[in-house]
């Protein structure tokens, strides 16, 4: 029986089986037995490079002819398994003959491993880590070799969960998981700078009252970065430019056929497309909100903004999703925006944002109502909120601008507290605790204009009343006492941020960072996110802002 080598390697093109065919230079070639077109060969010559030397070359060098090879050996040496190899091309070259008793740690084939307890190599541990029974490309046949060696070059560019489904699928057989991943070992192999879509949204969904999600994922072998736009209709959607596109409740102008286009530098490709479709009961409801829509857009027309803002009201009122209750409250929030109507804006914006903590316009108009009622907390937050949501240039700016002002502000007012603590009682910002007189009240004599009153502390998502213009009396108990209340502590919580009641409160910064990191997590658009959560997160968020500089 011809001699074997067992290479491991972290190329998939090099690692592999080589069964010992012809000779050259007096010395054995060793081919690499693959059913793919790859063809591969170990081989000795002392023509080529600095001397003596084993080489990986697609072929044996010709007479007089030229010599391509992918990597040599260190040295000469009698045998490819005796020779020093470069460690970040080669792992190992051995004798796939040699028995396991002789040495626990060769890589050899499965089926022999299996039979006597020998363990797996790194490559089909690692593998095994995603999905049980898979063997890497020098261990498993030759018929797996691409899909296999696809799944591993996958590792550190693919979401976890696309890696778990395509792994998976390849270990039950599933030809679309397989031609996928065989694809994307094709492009490696052709060092194609290009995209390669490994997850296509479905090919069609009904939607209804719930939120529905089109995703697409897709990855660049060479490690470049890939840049997604969703389109409907074959027409871009603004700020779709991630590979999630959530319907938060879907309308009729949300049917249609949507696919998503994936770049990376210079190339592109499209997704399958998927049609969207409303549910039957949905389609039937639809006409009783549709009347109001139309007049909206009538009035809008003729220029009558305050009409149509009323109009988009009614049909919040009237709608039947909470998507399109949201996008008609959003839509009524921008027009009161413009009539510099801001407590009624900030109203509809924060009740949009409550149906729908997707919906980026909604905090974009939030965050803008906010900064001209000097609720400079909720400002933070919806801008914030916006740039983790993305699409919007100038959220981060708004928000560090917000930022700024607000700790500006309890600077200012922090100063002349310490400056004016000899006249305390006297009327002015340091009015004692308890003098009876609400903190917040004696802040708002000096020039702080407050933050929404909802029913709730942290109100953002309180659900008040529809005629609040945003202004109110606080309760005693809550975070602007010198004694930290429950109600913070709760906040604080919710935040991740364990502070001991008598401890100061920690830094805007430390608060920020708790904040955006759980938002990423909470969000209804994330698996284990939900709308609840990302409502009490940002409740928290806003009261903790609100009560750091006490």
């Amino acid at each position: 029986m011809p001699k074997q080598l067992r290479v491991t390697s972290r190329f998939p093109n090099l690692a592999g089986l080589y069964a010992e065919q012809g000779a050259s230079e007096g010395r054995p070639v060793y081919a690499r037995q693959s059913g793919d077109a790859i063809g591969m060969c170990i081989v000795f010559s002392t023509k080529f490079g600095t001397g003596p030397r084993w080489y990986f070359a697609k072929a044996p060098p010709q007479a007089g002819g030229s010599f391509n090879s992918f990597c040599c050996s260190e040295g000469d040496a009698a045998s490819p398994e005796e020779a020093a190899w470069p460690a970040g091309d080669i792992d190992s070259v051995r004798d796939a003959r040699v028995s396991v008793a002789n040495d626990m740690d060769d890589d050899v084939d499965m089926d022999v491993s299996a039979s006597l307890g020998q363990k797996q190599c790194d490559a089909c541990r690692d593998l095994a880590e995603i999905c049980a029974g898979l063997q890497c490309s020098a261990c498993g046949p030759a018929a797996a070799v691409p899909a296999s060696s696809g799944l591993a070059l996958l590792r550190g560019l693919a979401s976890s969960a696309i890696l778990k489904q395509l792994a998976l699928g390849l270990a039950g057989g599933d030809a679309v998981a397989t031609q996928t991943l065989e694809r994307v070992f094709e492009r490696h192999q052709c060092r194609d700078m290009g995209p390669v879509i490994i997850l296509h949204p479905h090919s069609s969904i009904q939607v209804g009252e719930n939120t529905a999600t089109l995703t697409c994922e897709a990855v660049c072998v060479t490690g470049s970065s890939v840049k997604y736009q969703w389109r409907k209709d074959g027409m871009p959607l603004p700020r779709a430019e991630r590979p999630r596109y959530m319907l938060c409740g879907a309308g009729p102008s949300d049917e249609g056929l949507y696919d998503c286009e994936v770049s990376a530098g210079a190339k592109s490709e499209r997704s399958q497309p998927c049609e969207v479709r409303l549910l039957a009961d949905v389609e039937s409801k639809r006409v009783l909100s549709e009347r109001p829509l139309q007049q909206a857009a009538e009035a809008q027309a003729r220029g009558d903004l305050a009409a149509a803002a009323a109009f988009f009201g009614e049909a919040a009122a009237f709608g039947q999703t909470e998507g399109a209750r949201a996008d008609a409250l959003s839509k009524s929030a921008s027009l009161l925006l413009q009539l510099g109507r801001w407590a009624d804006a900030f109203r509809d914006a924060s009740d949009a944002v409550k149906l729908s903590p997707g919906l980026v316009a909604a905090h974009v108009i939030r965050g803008r109502a906010a900064t001209e009622l000097g609720q400079l907390a909720e400002a933070v937050s919806s801008w914030e909120t916006a740039e983790l949501l993305g699409g919007v240039p100038e959220a981060a700016q708004q928000a560090e601008a917000c930022r700024q002002r607000l700790q500006q502000f309890f600077t200012e007012q922090q100063e002349k507290r310490r400056a004016s603590g000899a006249h305390a009682g006297t009327g002015g910002f340091a009015d004692k605790p308890n003098s009876g007189d609400d903190p917040e009240a004696s802040w708002q004599r000096n020039g702080w204009h407050g933050r929404y009153a909802g029913d709730a502390s942290g109100g953002f998502f309180g659900s008040g009343n529809r005629g609040s213009k945003g202004a109110g009396s606080r309760n005693k108990h809550q975070s602007f006492l010198p004694q930290r209340s429950p109600e913070l502590q709760r906040h604080l919580g919710i935040l991740g941020i364990n502070a001991d009641a008598s401890e100061p409160l920690p830094s805007a910064d430390t608060v920020r960072t708790a904040y955006r990191r759980l938002a990423l997590q909470a969000h209804p658009d994330k698996p284990g996110g939900s709308k609840v959560a990302f409502q009490e997160l940002q409740n928290a968020y806003e009261a903790v802002l609100n009560a750091i500089a006490v």
